[in-house]
């Protein structure tokens, strides 16, 4: 199941690829090191919508400090940002049996990218919207199919017979 930290670090990364030269800071935005992006979580809200699926829609904001109190630094970071948010973003699950990763890609539902020409910083909220099972059904032991199969289930056969 896809948590929030898988988005956090899936978002970092995409932006460590991309922007190969500019470091993602993860602690202390009160004192940032220009040129950074620093990842905000902003809020998440899940609705179940089935016995065993849920949608959350997360939104994050990404924040871009320029290091030169320059309008073209901002522009030339918001064009790059555009295009790498076209894209899919893709979100690694670690196995909890193994080492291994899987991959899932996720469409980035919307974003909107602000510019604060005073303080020569780019503000770009995403948002994303999963639909994911819950975890019940099978993965808990339950099983629904069979559950209810009035042939193969003793319990039913008693209920129906008394």
């Amino acid at each position: 199941m896809i948590e929030t930290t898988d988005i956090y670090r899936s978002i970092k990364k995409l932006l460590e690829a991309n922007f190969s030269t500019v470091p993602v800071q993860t602690k202390d935005i009160k004192t940032p090191n220009p040129p950074c992006f620093y990842i905000k979580y902003i809020t998440g809200k899940s609705i179940q919508t089935a016995a065993e699926l849920e949608n959350t829609e997360y939104s994050f904001e990404i924040i871009y400090f320029a290091k030169e109190e320059s309008l073209l630094e901002l522009l030339e970071a918001e064009t790059k940002l555009k295009e790498i948010l076209k894209k899919p973003l893709c979100i690694e699950l670690a196995d909890e049996n193994t080492t291994a990763k899987q991959k899932q890609f996720q469409e980035i539902d919307s974003y909107s990218i602000t510019l604060n020409e005073q303080d020569y910083v780019l503000s770009c909220i995403i948002s994303l919207s999963i639909d994911q099972t819950t975890g019940t059904g099978c993965d808990t032991g339950t099983d629904f199919d069979n559950k209810f199969d009035e042939y193969n289930n003793e319990e039913f056969m008693e209920e129906v017979e008394i």
